[in-house]
């Protein structure tokens, strides 16, 4: 489990050059180490010469389209012209993915009925002109499955770190920006602190964003809902999932709109500074009628953005009066329900007003470094709950 290296290395007398082979194994120590790395207290990190040229071209780029809603510029640091082709390997596993899909109807249906309301929502659309789009990148894609999830069973994802001719990807040439959310567990901390607490998320959070219109040529995919038809191509028109600047893009517009609602609405623009771990909000206060009309503000002025909230929570039912039901997670009822929800990774029971966590023991019998530490992944417990009995 610690330091493996080769024996006699045959080396030729005749040659300058020493070969020796090492593989390096990780310690199970230090991998076990990590999961209690993220209970310490973050550090002031001033940003690197990168993240502040990252946020100088997303302040050059960003805008407010006619719907509201913020477009922006891909944050690109190296010229896109690095990019070699990237058509035939996306073209090639977009046959590998269709095959797939044939031999699960099931599948298949989940998977065009996402495009499908991609395209719809004009979150995509077909490339009329090939040529417009010469230099551009084309993004394989394949689905993750979600079934605990109550809204999105299944999700497509792009992967932009696929390599083109010149083994160069989109990911490769987009800044990844700076961390600018505050910490998982001083939102949670936070959020025990009050008397009166509601949580919410962004639906579709990063497609609520548009990409400008010069940038759209690096998000096309290859796309048919026929098997008869011609394979088509199409442009993504909004922040897409698998880019690599796509949480910086999206929580930067989120900062941009607590800076422009501070002078109004100073509650609000805090909690949406500090309160949001990407697209879901926790939040509250001590005041029962202060934490209502913060929610309805709050409601307002992301949906202004383009930004509705669903899958409201709260601890008390007065909170959530005048949402519609379709939009209170799992139709919950708080008076009557002891219904846990998941809220950032932890098991959260809004009627009693307590966190829990989830987990079930395996039942083979055998321990050892491996399995202990395969067994303490299963329990995500950022705020160190059952830290002193965890591997006991």
């Amino acid at each position: 489990m610690g330091w493996i290296v080769s024996g006699p290395a045959t080396i030729d007398k005749s040659s300058k050059e020493r070969k020796v082979v090492a593989t390096i194994q990780t310690r199970c120590d230090e991998l076990l180490k990590k999961f209690w790395e993220i209970e310490e207290i973050p550090r002031a990190v001033k940003l690197t010469s990168e993240e502040k040229r990252c946020e100088e071209l997303f302040e050059e780029g960003v805008r407010r389209a006619e719907d509201g809603k913020f477009e922006v510029q891909l944050p690109f640091k190296q010229n896109v012209e690095v990019l070699g082709s990237s058509g035939v390997i996306a073209k090639r596993r977009f046959m590998a993915l269709e095959k797939k899909l044939n031999r699960n109807a099931d599948l298949r249906i989940q998977y065009h009925d996402f495009l499908r309301k991609y395209l719809e929502l004009g979150h995509m659309e077909v490339v009329k002109d090939i040529r417009s789009v010469e230099g551009g990148y084309y993004l394989p894609h394949h689905c993750v499955l979600r079934p605990e999830s109550s809204t999105t069973k299944l999700r497509v994802v792009f992967d932009a770190s696929c390599k083109t001719s010149t083994s160069y990807s989109l990911n490769n040439i987009l800044y990844t920006g700076p961390r600018i959310q505050d910490e998982l567990v001083g939102i949670l901390l936070r959020f025990r602190k009050y008397k009166y607490v509601f949580s919410a998320d962004i639906e579709k959070m990063y497609r609520q964003i548009w990409v400008a219109n010069s940038d759209r040529k690096f998000q096309l995919i290859y796309w048919r809902f026929n098997a008869n038809e011609e394979v088509r191509t199409f442009a993504l028109n909004t922040v897409t999932y698998g880019t690599a600047c796509a949480p910086y893009l999206a929580v930067k517009c989120l900062q941009r709109i607590a800076d422009l609602k501070e002078a109004t609405h100073p509650n609000e623009s805090q909690a949406i500074r500090s309160d949001f771990y990407m697209d879901d909000l926790m939040t509250g206060g001590d005041c029962l009628g202060e934490v209502v009309e913060m929610r309805r503000n709050l409601e307002a002025i992301l949906l202004e953005f383009g930004m509705p909230l669903r899958k409201w929570c709260a601890n008390n039912s007065q909170i959530l009066e005048g949402i519609a039901k379709e939009n209170i997670e799992g139709s919950l009822n708080i008076e009557d329900e002891e219904l846990p929800v998941k809220a950032l990774g932890v098991m959260w029971c809004p009627r009693s007003d307590v966190f829990s966590l989830k987990y079930k023991a395996t039942e083979d019998g055998k321990f050892s470094k491996r399995s202990i530490l395969s067994e303490t992944a299963k329990l995500f417990d950022p705020l160190g709950f059952v830290g002193p009995v965890i591997v006991v």
